[in-house]
């Protein structure tokens, strides 16, 4: 009898259940994640007093996050320069990155109850993992990245007030009959899945697959090839503002209207194809759709606020080249924080960013 072959959430899972208790043997604690975090700093030589000292054994400890310098007796706050100086979950953030770098998904939700600690301390940890990785992505030049329209990703975006119901997050494990349909449904979006050619030409709520409300198709066929502003929108439908702006949103992210300076809004013209090389094309393709059944699997569904970073998430998922062991950690260990505010006003671009995935070079003995 055939074994039946894993799905992407169990698999991830696995690997959760599996890697998680070598972690906490590693780090069962936050003192020991101080330890750590002091023990990489001194490994890849970012700790030097102004004295020019900078031997591991020259320094004594003051307290838990304070050395002190042997030769001067100058105080050194080891984790001020680092994106953990305001840390004080430091486990459950080592625990993320430990899962990421070992191309482990690890939701919010998972985090919760892995680390018990609150979901918005694991929420924020998540996301600004993400934002890491996202300014990782930007350095990259523009050649070297493929650009996809938002819209083909439209079947795993949520609006939260409207469609997600108040007490189910989209971070928490997708329930069985969710995975199953999934699945089943599978083959057929993996041959409808749009390509960047596609996306551009479909202008017509009737020509792309997406599932509109009735509310957005009719705030649609209020709007033609003249601009019209919300207002009048309002009054064509016969709706309240919010009812005209959500579905104004949804509209704007399926890459059906246009938004015009003045708070005006017009139906998007159909444009020409790229003219990118067939095999690029197909390349966008199949590692947008490798991303798409990835993020649906794990999460769920995604907001079209943060999508983006969950792109990005999904590229040190799969690139196992460029984010070995303790990547992600020194970018962490070098770089500036990341404001909570930045994480909340970040806002995904119409047209999103894939990185394309760097394979390891077989030996002559693998060829």
């Amino acid at each position: 009898m055939k074994t039946p072959t894993k799905t992407i959430y169990d698999a991830n899972q696995d690997a959760v259940a599996e890697l998680w208790p070598e972690f906490e043997s590693l780090i069962p604690d936050n003192e020991s994640a101080v330890e750590h975090v002091l023990q990489k700093l001194f490994e890849y030589e970012m700790i030097r007093c102004h004295c020019g000292n900078q031997e591991a054994e020259n320094f004594a400890r003051i307290s838990l996050r304070i050395l002190a310098c042997r030769q001067c007796s100058r105080e050194i706050r080891f984790l001020a320069r680092t994106c953990f100086r305001y840390v004080k979950q430091l486990k459950a953030w080592l625990g993320a990155i430990y899962l990421k770098e070992r191309r482990v998904l690890i939701t919010s939700y998972r985090l919760t109850r892995l680390c018990n600690i609150a979901f918005a301390t694991a929420h924020n940890i998540v996301t600004t993992l993400a934002c890491h990785l996202q300014k990782e992505l930007e350095l990259k030049p523009s050649t070297d990245v493929y650009s996809a329209p938002l819209n083909s990703f439209i079947k795993i975006l949520f609006r939260r007030s409207l469609i997600s119901v108040s007490y189910k997050h989209p971070s928490e494990p997708p329930d069985e009959s969710n995975r199953n349909n999934s699945q089943t449904q599978e083959e057929k979006e993996s041959q409808g899945f749009p390509s960047s050619s596609q996306s551009s030409n479909d202008c017509t709520a009737n020509n792309i697959d997406i599932d509109l409300t009735e509310t957005d198709k009719t705030v649609f066929d209020a709007i033609q090839q003249m601009p019209i502003s919300q207002d009048s929108l309002c009054v064509a439908t016969a709706m309240n503002a919010a009812q005209v702006s959500s579905a104004l949103v949804m509209l704007e992210v399926s890459g059906l209207i246009e938004a015009l300076p003045g708070n005006l809004f017009i139906r998007c013209k159909q444009r020409e194809t790229p003219s990118s090389s067939g095999a690029q094309r197909d390349s966008l393709t199949a590692l947008g759709f490798r991303a798409f059944l990835t993020i649906r699997e794990i999460y769920g569904g995604v907001s079209r606020k943060y999508l983006q970073l969950y792109l990005a998430a999904f590229w040190c998922h799969f690139d196992s080249v460029r984010w070995q062991q303790d990547s992600l950690l020194k970018i962490l260990l070098r770089g500036k924080s990341i404001r909570f505010q930045d994480v909340l006003s970040y806002v995904s671009p119409l047209t999103v960013s894939i990185m394309p995935l760097v394979q390891p070079k077989l030996s002559r003995n693998q060829n």
